[in-house]
């Protein structure tokens, strides 16, 4: 028998082995998959008492959802792995937030059923620009006018909940653009692979959005509700 025909089948061998180890051990654990969590999480809070006008935030494996305030005032609360510091203070006008990762490229190896978020509380009058810039993430934009909207994601989607601004860009690379808008857009679209459903207005606020891979669809609805 020849030398590939040997590995092919070794290399089989281990295949169905290590599938019935992992078999056994979800079992025994009665499939949970937080059982085989290797990652340790930390969640912080921040409230913040200085104005501002502006808000920027930079992310890298997090998912950004900014979110109404339920009490008037702006809270900042973070979901990251152990080690992962948070960054959150007041610049001049805007309020920056952003994670850092100084660890060693091992120690970020692992696994774990929970996915890094940041989550922006903010009173509906707060913010007038909001930036938001993240390597590996959904973004969500739920019930908050603005006066700029400027979302970049590299991976992930983004979707806006009944949210608002006169002007808009929104770009990811590998991702979908979904929801909806408060009033009329006159929307620019481009898009390599990905469908394509927005309305067709000649007036309203500027709504450009980019995407590489994912498609596209965003409405227009007058009253607050859910995201498609």
């Amino acid at each position: 028998m020849r030398k590939w025909a040997i590995w092919n089948i070794v290399g089989f061998v281990l295949c169905v082995i290590g599938a019935v180890l992992l078999g056994k051990t979800f079992a025994e654990t009665g499939f949970h998959p937080e059982a085989f969590d290797t990652r340790e999480y930390v969640t912080s809070t921040l409230d913040v008492e200085e104005d501002f006008s502006n808000v920027s935030v930079s992310g890298n494996l997090e998912d950004v959802n900014v979110i109404p305030s339920e009490d008037g005032k702006c809270h900042v609360t973070v979901l990251t792995e152990k080690g992962v510091s948070c960054i959150c203070k007041v610049e001049g006008e805007t309020l920056v937030i952003r994670t850092e990762d100084d660890r060693e490229w091992y120690k970020s190896i692992g696994f774990s059923d929970k996915s890094p978020a940041i989550t922006v509380a903010l009173p509906g009058d707060a913010c007038q620009d909001l930036t938001i810039d993240t390597n590996v993430g959904d973004v969500l934009i739920s019930g908050l006018i603005f006066r700029t909207l400027k979302v970049n994601v590299t991976t992930g989607d983004v979707t806006l909940d009944a949210c608002d601004a006169q002007e808009a860009y929104l770009s990811t690379v590998t991702g979908d653009v979904r929801g909806s808008f408060l009033t009329d857009k006159r929307f620019f679209v481009n898009t390599n692979t990905g469908d394509v459903d927005v309305p067709d207005a000649a007036s309203g606020g500027t709504c450009e959005i980019t995407t590489n891979t994912g498609d596209v669809s965003v409405k227009i609805s007058k009253e607050r509700g859910g995201a498609e």
